[in-house]
């Protein structure tokens, strides 16, 4: 869905954002996650293709028909 997609790059838009100063990143176990440790190149390029098969395929959910539900291998590996 595009809704999905957009929502997506807009996450990681705001993981591209500089911190926070309320944030503290001055532990060993949180420094790994300070933005500036983020490759926003990738990940960007990742939520933009990461649903790129479903955009040629079609998306299939658990609420499908189970004969599209059953084909979704098939169709995935065709596109």
């Amino acid at each position: 869905d595009s809704d999905h997609m957009h929502r997506c790059a807009m996450c990681a838009l705001l993981l591209t954002q500089p911190p926070d100063p309320r944030d503290d990143y001055s532990s060993p176990s949180n420094q790994k996650f300070h933005p500036s440790k983020i490759n926003t190149t990738k990940l960007l390029r990742m939520a933009v293709t990461h649903d790129l098969c479903e955009s040629i395929a079609g998306d299939i959910t658990p609420h499908c028909d189970s004969g599209l539900i059953a084909s979704k291998y098939d169709k995935e590996e065709e596109a």
